[in-house]
């Protein structure tokens, strides 16, 4: 695992188009589950692992069911 400390500079490599963040996915998890625009989104972000996508994708699904 890598480490940081304080003074480390760090370098933006990539960004999703979808601008979603760390937060968003907790929110999601937490207490935001009926945002389907923003599950919608999670379930298409490549950088989150399948399993997670197909959580946020059924959770997406559910809500269009209501």
């Amino acid at each position: 695992m890598t480490q940081f400390k304080a003074g480390d500079t760090l370098e933006l490599v990539s960004r999703d188009d979808n601008n979603i963040t760390v937060a968003n996915i907790t929110q999601l998890y937490t207490r935001e589950q009926n945002n389907p625009e923003l599950l919608h989104q999670a379930a298409q972000l490549e950088a989150l692992p399948e399993s997670w996508r197909d959580y946020f994708q059924e959770q997406s699904r559910r809500q269009d069911v209501k």
